[in-house]
């Protein structure tokens, strides 16, 4: 969730090439960090760009109070008994997005001595909304201070320097700070340019990285999609060889009561053919009926049974020893049971 800031900033502004009420001011750095109430805050040049500093009260008081931009315009300039000393003009970022600039028009003559003798401070008041990474959004300036550097208030923004100013009225530390900070300005200009083109690598190489990444993504997804159709044909081809193993099964068993059925059958059959011979055969080989089902014993058993009952060398066939039996069984003639004479007395 973003919050809405109230700033004042103790930013000290340069004073470049004044000349009577005129003066050029670089008022912020940006696309930079600052640090504001204690808080780490990214100062967008593109935001700034949409903001407009012409219209803001150019404001001068010997204090710097923390609630000034929090009153209206007239409560605060009673509370720290300030005035208007005049407007901002041509307030804009630079080409190179690393500073607020422009010029602040003083028709107070008192304040354009102090100017001219770099004995002020300015600072920048707006209101904006800080995202979740810290940058600000929706700048509205709220209005534009001078203050006394007698007020022992620092400014938080470092690079923000005086230039070009008398060292009249300066301390031998103030002079020897104003020039350390001229050089490090004129560093910071002249490394400007190979930042910029840096810059630029930067965000080629970003879009670079952005367009891999994107790519990435897209295969992922690709790759997920066809994981996702991989295991849906996973999932079609086990649930075939789960039903083709539950067919197995089936069939299995319907043969099994194939095979049971046949067997009982046979069984049937052969427990017909051998209740078709003569009692005393019959309870002659009792003991060993068993053999009638055991396929191995069977033509053995039905040969000495038939050699038994009649002297039948050869066994009846099964199909046809049920019939050839029952007749020999019912008959006292000769017949012909496999091919051999039998008379029964």
């Amino acid at each position: 969730m973003t919050t809405t800031e109230e700033l004042i900033l103790n930013t000290s502004g340069d004073f470049i090439n004044s000349s009577d009420g005129i003066h050029d001011v670089v008022f912020n750095r940006l696309n930079s960090w600052h640090t504001n109430g204690g808080r780490r805050r990214y100062y967008d040049a593109e935001e700034f760009k949409k903001a407009n500093f012409n219209e803001a009260p150019l404001i001068f008081a010997n204090t710097h109070p923390i609630n000034i931009g929090k009153l209206p315009l007239e409560e605060a300039l009673k509370e720290v008994d300030g005035r208007l000393i005049g407007t901002p003009q041509d307030v804009l970022v630079t080409n190179t997005n690393s500073a607020l600039v422009g010029k602040i028009s003083v028709t107070d003559d008192d304040v354009n001595e102090l100017l001219k003798k770099g004995l002020c401070h300015i600072s920048t008041a707006f209101v904006a909304t800080p995202d979740e990474h810290g940058r600000y959004f929706n700048i509205v300036p709220n209005h534009i201070l001078v203050y006394p550097i007698a007020t022992g208030i620092d400014p938080g923004d470092q690079s923000a320097l005086i230039l070009n100013q008398s060292d009249e009225g300066q301390s031998d530390t103030m002079t020897e700070q104003k020039n350390d900070q001229l050089d490090l300005m004129r560093e910071l200009v002249q490394n400007q340019t190979a930042k910029d083109e840096l810059q630029a690598k930067v965000t080629e190489q970003s879009e670079t990285i952005f367009n891999q990444k994107s790519q990435i993504d897209d295969l992922n997804k690709t790759v997920a999609q066809k994981d996702t159709l991989l295991s849906q044909k996973e999932e079609v081809i086990t649930n075939q060889a789960n039903a083709i193993e539950s067919l197995n099964g089936k069939v299995s068993e319907l043969t099994q009561k194939i095979s049971d059925i046949k067997i009982a059958e046979k069984n049937a059959r052969r427990e017909r053919i051998f209740n078709q011979y003569s009692a005393g055969t019959k309870t002659k080989f009792l003991p060993r009926k068993e053999e009638l089902f055991d396929d191995e014993k069977y033509e053995e058993l039905i040969f000495e049974m038939n050699q038994d009952q009649s002297g039948i060398v050869k066994p009846p066939s099964e199909p046809s020893g049920t019939q050839e039996v029952a007749a020999n069984q019912s008959s006292d003639k000769l017949e012909y049971i496999n091919g051999v004479v039998i008379k029964y007395d």
